[in-house]
């Protein structure tokens, strides 16, 4: 293999598993569709991003593609597997290290339950993929990442696919961006890497044809490829096989000026770790539950347009808390031209008011791929960043099972309803067998509108997992704030299949 570029190869050891894994994701697949209604005219579920299949499927599958794995990485991983249903899950984890041999280990959840893996109580290697088979649906898998440099909340992929996409990423001096292409299948795959930068697309000859052999995972050191750029959309298209491809994002705190009289102009100097899972397909619409306008948090929205000959007309709207009292924004207009992005920063934006929260969704006349970035720093309880590419669908029942409430850590839950009806929404959480109520009162979401839902006062527990039930449709999402060092981390709940549906494009 050539040395010209940054990647990591391991050759997994356990191929009877993959093999298993290969032949069954097809009727996965299959199965997953027919849940979501794709046979009969529904959506696609493979191209919506994670979902965990609904009580009584034979089986699921996950596939958590990018951490690190040793002491001292950027963003070591600890796999949450969450259970909320009546009957106990089992499984198995199959963890492949970018070096040394692939692990594989018995799984049992039961119900209500979760249990949480450490990647470095298994395998000790710069990078590590895992797989989790598991015999029954409703359970979730996610990760909590932790690094120098912050922590970190995301879900693992339900399903593998030939095209990822990534509308942010950042190589400036202080940055580093990493992609892990992760082929859980017996077959090898080979994969084509592009980048939209504001001086065009790069295509840089050392991430092309990139082999990913079966049962591995490829690091991609795209720092060294696409060189101190402050924003980097990220297209990954496999010319065979699929795959599953994660974003690891890093900041060191240092500040990506690299004059006297660029550090003057800069206004914050990010420092923290995000972990993105890809983007399987562009959707023209894109709904963010969270928005935080206030001193120490910095958010910015990134719009990028795969389409290589039509210019993407998008609108932006921010609903802001309660908009009977505090008014209604004008959205904003983004021409985003052909494989090209624009970034929204709201700072700049004197007509959302800080002090108070709100939700945003994009709404495009043609597929795209957008993603908010939120970076804290002081005063500020802890500097971090945050990713998130939103949602293109919603469903009656959500599932975040990575969480904590404790006297240094606040969570969170967003809920919007980007839909025509009021939604009256159902918040328990579970563990130790248990599923029971908090205190906190049924939710009216009204339509075109948000609520949050704080869980601090209503528990004191490390470990928490929230179960969320609607009488129709919305989305939901989580904000894990920490005190001090320890970082934050916003992400998605996991939907469940049942009920589950696109999110219409405003306006039509």
């Amino acid at each position: 293999m050539s040395r010209r570029w940054a990647a990591v190869v391991i050759f997994a050891s356990l191929v009877a598993a993959a093999v298993a894994l290969d032949r069954g994701q097809p009727a996965l697949d299959r199965r997953a569709k027919v849940r979501a209604g794709a046979l009969a005219g529904g959506p696609d579920l493979a191209g919506f991003g994670p979902t965990a299949a609904p009580a009584g499927s034979l089986d699921s599958v996950w596939y958590c593609a990018g951490s690190t794995a040793t002491a001292g990485g950027a963003a070591n991983a600890t796999l949450v597997v969450s259970n909320p249903g009546a009957r106990p899950v089992t499984g198995r984890i199959i963890v492949v290290p970018s070096r040394g041999a692939t692990r594989s280990q018995p799984l049992i959840v039961g119900p209500r339950g979760r249990v949480d893996v450490r990647l470095t109580d298994i395998v000790d290697a710069p990078y590590a993929a895992a797989t989790v088979q598991l015999a029954g649906g409703e359970a979730i898998v996610e990760r909590a990442v932790r690094g120098p440099d912050g922590y970190d909340v995301a879900s693992c992929a339900s399903s593998a696919s030939d095209t990822w996409f990534f509308a942010s990423g950042a190589t400036t001096r202080d940055a580093r961006e990493t992609l892990l292409l992760y082929n859980p299948f017996p077959d090898a795959a080979v994969a084509d890497l592009s980048f939209a930068t504001v001086d065009g697309t790069r295509r840089p000859e050392a991430l092309q044809g990139v082999p990913v052999p079966g049962g591995s995972v490829v690091a991609a050191d795209v720092s060294a490829q696409v060189t101190v750029r402050a924003m980097v959309s990220a297209v990954v298209r496999t010319r065979t096989g699929r795959l599953v491809v994660d974003r690891i994002q890093t900041f060191d705190g240092t500040g990506a000026a690299t004059t006297e009289a660029e550090a003057t102009r800069e206004p914050f100097r990010r420092r923290g770790v995000t972990l993105a899972p890809g983007v399987p397909s562009p959707r023209p619409t894109w709904a963010f539950p969270m928005g935080a306008k206030r001193s120490g948090v910095h958010e910015r929205y990134v719009v990028y347009n795969p389409d290589p000959a039509s210019v993407a007309k998008v609108d932006l709207a921010i609903t802001l808390d309660d908009p009977q009292r505090n008014g209604q924004l004008y959205p904003f207009r983004l021409d985003v031209g052909p494989g090209s992005f624009q970034v929204l920063d709201l700072d700049r934006e004197p007509r959302v008011p800080a002090g108070i929260g709100h939700s945003a969704v994009v709404s495009s006349d043609r597929p795209v791929v957008a993603e908010r970035l939120i970076d804290t720093v002081d005063p500020f309880s802890s500097a971090d960043s945050a990713s998130s590419s939103g949602a293109s669908v919603m469903a009656p029942t959500w599932v975040v099972g990575a969480g904590s409430v404790t006297r240094r850590v606040d969570e969170r839950l967003m809920l919007l309803n980007p839909g025509p009806r009021a939604v009256r929404v159902r918040l328990r959480a579970y563990g130790g067998g248990r599923l029971r109520d908090i205190g906190v009162p049924d939710t009216v979401v009204r339509a075109g509108e948000h609520r949050l839902l704080s869980l601090r006062g209503k528990l004191d527990e490390r470990v928490v997992s929230v179960l969320l039930r609607g009488d129709g449709p919305f989305v939901a999402e989580r904000w894990v704030l920490a005190r001090g060092d320890a970082g934050n981390g916003t992400a998605l709940g996991v939907p469940l299949a049942a009920g589950l549906e696109a999110i219409a494009r405003s306006g039509g």
